[in-house]
């Protein structure tokens, strides 16, 4: 018996250290049409989104800590006091033009999107696969003529690489494309929130290139004195591969440096071994497969947005709307299922590390959640806006859910399972 017991123990081991197999991945004959169909990649603070536009391979790029934090609701103004006294003289117009309206009114506070690189796909003819391998958080496109591009998201580092390999690679040089805040002739003020209104909103100046024979950097002024800046730069290696990367900095200037075909080797060796790592947390099998696939491409989306250090998860996490508008309900932190139960997964599943990313932002912004509580309530204690931005200021827009007395019970849980699983006194002090 102790034997048998032995041996269950040891495979027991040896499974929970599986990867998600081939039949995980997804897998398509073509590139996607739309920016929210798009192959997704990320590391909890930068994004990609990989489509087809206008004959073009679109690399949507985006950073989670880009945002316009100008102020449109003015919560100062009434509490909770004041607006259960509306309620009561039938007044509650007066609630919504106060509480409501200015959610749709401006178009601050918002996620920003970054800008966009792309390929021409004409010169690299027609896609016959374009994968997602979840083991390597790597999208790898195939092309009739045997040309390959791949492409990851460093799993740690600020990092977006692609390399190209196959016949003139000197002609397929990629190029940054900016966001259109001015001039946009698609222009629409009827749009709604969510939809996503126009960028031109904002009255940001468009931002300017530097355009060179083997790099590109975009600087773009947002609000106030805040900017951010794109850099793009490729290496020619040889007559059959080009490899190249983007990364976005903000508030600061960005620097080129050159990329050789040693580092990039490095680079991805140590991208491939974190999501070795990551994958090794935990694994599944049951006996419905598309299940089971749901499950690891689940986990892959976690292990793309959550990172410790990195923001919590917004509406659309590091994928921001590429459809020349503001990101629908602007991108925002909705602490209610979008933003919680995305982290559901990391508790039974053993990623404590990428769960910890929520419980640390909202620890980060707990002072101004005590006075939002204070102020709104007129109580101490600590609750949570429904909607909010990346430095914890209340958004408004439909108050009886932004500004809920319960957000603060959902936020606890995560408090809670976060202690329950690591058991770490540190944490719980």
């Amino acid at each position: 018996m102790k034997y048998l017991y032995l041996i269950l123990c040891c495979s027991f081991t040896l499974f929970s250290f599986g990867q998600p197999t081939p039949d995980n991945n997804l897998h398509f004959d073509q590139l996607a049409s739309r920016w929210d169909e798009a192959i997704p990649l990320g590391n909890g603070q930068l994004g990609a989104l990989i489509w087809k536009k206008d004959n073009t391979i679109r690399f949507s790029l985006d950073r989670a800590d880009l945002w316009d934090e100008r102020k449109a609701f003015a919560i100062e103004n009434h509490n909770f006091n004041w607006v259960q006294q509306q309620i009561k003289n039938n007044s509650y117009g007066s609630v919504q033009q106060w509480g409501d309206a200015p959610y749709d009114r401006s178009p601050y506070p918002t996620k920003l999107p970054a800008a966009s690189l792309f390929f021409d796909l004409a010169k690299f003819g027609t896609v016959v696969s374009n994968v997602l391998d979840l083991e390597q958080a790597t999208n790898i496109l195939r092309f009739k003529d045997g040309r390959i591009l791949k492409t990851f998201i460093h799993a740690y580092k600020p990092f977006g690489y692609f390399e190209i390999t196959g016949n003139n690679v000197s002609d397929l040089l990629p190029q940054l494309i900016p966001h259109q805040y001015e001039n946009n002739t698609n222009k629409d003020e009827n749009k709604s929130v969510v939809e996503g209104q126009d960028l031109a909103r904002l009255g940001y100046k468009q931002g300017n290139i530097i355009r060179t024979s083997n790099y590109e950097v975009l600087h773009q002024n947002t609000y106030d004195d805040h900017f951010f800046e794109v850099v793009l730069r490729w290496e020619k290696i040889s007559a059959k591969k080009l490899i190249g990367y983007w990364t976005i900095v903000n508030d600061q200037k960005a620097t080129p440096s050159a990329l050789s075909l040693k580092k990039y080797t490095e680079e991805k060796a140590s991208h491939l071994h974190w999501w070795s790592n990551y994958w090794s947390k935990s694994s599944i099998t049951i006996p419905d497969k598309n299940l089971e696939k749901q499950y690891y491409l689940d986990m892959y989306k976690l292990g793309a947005v959550a990172r410790e250090g990195a923001p919590a998860i917004t509406l659309q996490a590091v994928w921001t709307a590429d459809n020349g508008g503001l990101p629908p309900w602007k991108g925002d932190f909705h602490n209610d299922l979008n933003t919680q139960l995305s982290y559901w997964p990391a508790y039974s599943g053993n990623r404590l590390a990428e769960a910890k990313s929520y419980t640390d932002w909202l620890w980060k912004i707990r002072k101004k959640n005590k006075n939002f509580t204070k102020q709104y309530f007129g109580v101490d204690g600590l609750n949570v806006p429904g909607v909010l931005t990346l430095n914890g200021d209340p958004m408004g827009g439909w108050i009886q859910y932004s500004l809920s007395p319960t957000i603060g019970a959902w936020a606890a849980q995560h408090f809670y399972w976060q202690w329950k699983y690591s058991m770490d006194k540190t944490f719980l002090k």
